[in-house]
């Protein structure tokens, strides 16, 4: 069994669903890369979303390395963020 990190991040509510939301966005991102599916027909789709928050919370806290995992996350997030707005001619 893995000893817990004392200088961990804490893995509250807020922190775990931060998290989820970022890898959901760059689960989107690649179905429309992908596939072509607008962000509509994505979410049509979209019970799968339960289901991978269900998955990734434990597998997150299962890691040995919270606060590492969410830091790539947010890295993640930001870059999939100046993408976008790369893409919209957004400053």
């Amino acid at each position: 069994m893995t000893e817990p990190d004392h200088g961990a991040e804490t893995l509250d509510v807020p922190t775990a669903q931060e998290a989820v939301l970022t890898v959901m966005r760059l689960f989107r991102a690649l179905e429309r890369v992908d596939t072509g599916l607008t962000a509509q027909q994505y979410r049509i789709l979209k019970r799968a979303d339960a289901a991978y928050a269900d998955w990734l919370g434990p597998l997150l806290g299962a890691t040995g390395d919270t606060a590492g995992v969410l830091e790539a996350l947010r890295g993640l997030d930001a870059a999939m963020e100046e993408r976008r707005r790369a893409r919209k001619g957004v400053a």
